[in-house]
């Protein structure tokens, strides 16, 4: 059993979403691996039952983010041509957000596609698109823009990227000022660390406490990427809300289970979609619950994830609704 010292309860929900992920992609490349909980009512750790050494682990992971598909994942470039100083016109490479995919028709049975958007058809052929709360992206930034560019860091220095497993997953999962990747990593809003009234510039980032300046290991965020088909859009005629989250107070939540029993990826995911509703109901199971704050809708900046705290009550599932 190897302890993931770094995906620990300071790091929820992006440690909790990373040992997902790991799991999820475990169970992909057809390798038999349960995943625990220790302390899950205080302090909780992750846990991986796995026939495979440490070191053995962090080379699968390395050879992982260098063959990873990422138009499977929602990754779609595409060459546009625009007009720049002085007239002249240039061509570059997007990547394509989940509203252009949805528009170009792109949406598919992949489950990470169902994961990212659910499709609400109306009245007289009208039709809306809600997208995952996962997207915490602000301004210019893009989802799936940004997690195009965690796997490219990756993939440019296999050493780095080992390094890079190695920290997440027995370590932290963030990282310090004076990491090599701490200025390239974009803000995916996964951690509460990540929540700033600010806007990201050097020369304001600089004058903020610690905090404020914190980057995540684009290892921890790669595997909480692999985690997302975990928390597809349940069906709804109106308002959907993918498993594992509910619409309470204008304010989506996550719910995280942290089973203290190992479990495999299919009964984990079985406890992500049942978990909105047990809240304190299953003594034998630890559910934390992270509220998403900050959204277009408000007047916070950067929105993303905050700490987790102990579900204590089972909690209503209702979308935000929309006209």
């Amino acid at each position: 059993m190897l302890k993931l010292k770094g995906l620990n309860l300071d790091g929820f929900p992006l440690a909790a979403l990373a040992a997902y992920g790991l799991l999820r992609v475990l169970e992909e490349k057809g390798l038999q691996a349960a995943l625990a909980f220790e302390a899950p009512y205080a302090r909780p750790v992750a846990l991986l039952n796995l026939p495979m050494s440490r070191e053995a682990l962090l080379d699968f992971l390395v050879d992982h983010a260098r063959t990873l598909d990422l138009q499977e994942r929602g990754v779609v470039r595409e060459r546009v041509r625009g007009t720049g100083r002085k007239g002249k016109v240039k061509e570059k490479e997007i990547v394509l957000e989940l509203k252009d995919l949805w528009e170009r028709g792109l949406l598919s049975q992949n489950p990470f596609f169902q994961a990212y958007l659910f499709q609400v058809r109306g009245r007289a052929k009208t039709a809306r698109l809600v997208t995952t709360p996962f997207d915490t992206t602000k301004g210019q930034q893009g989802f799936l823009k940004a997690l195009a560019a965690l796997v490219e860091l990756l993939r440019k220095d296999p050493d780095r990227a080992r390094e890079a497993f190695r920290k997440a997953l027995f370590e932290d999962v963030r990282l310090l000022p004076g990491d090599l990747l701490y200025r390239k990593v974009p803000r995916l809003g996964w951690h509460p660390s990540q929540f700033r009234r600010t806007a990201d510039q050097a020369r304001i980032a600089t004058k903020e406490r610690y905090e404020g300046t914190t980057r995540l290991n684009p290892a921890a965020l790669l595997l909480a990427w692999e985690a997302i088909p975990f928390f597809p859009f349940a069906p709804s005629r109106r308002n959907p809300v993918p498993l594992g989250f509910t619409f309470t107070g204008g304010r989506y939540r996550l719910h995280l289970p942290a089973p203290e029993a190992p479990v495999d990826a299919a009964l984990l995911r079985a406890l992500i979609a049942l978990a909105p509703s047990l809240g304190d109901r299953t003594p034998d199971l630890r559910v934390w619950t992270s509220v998403r704050v900050g959204s277009k809708a408000t007047t916070d900046d950067y929105p993303c994830f905050l700490a987790p705290e102990p579900a204590t009550a089972p909690a209503r599932t209702r979308a935000p609704h929309r006209r």
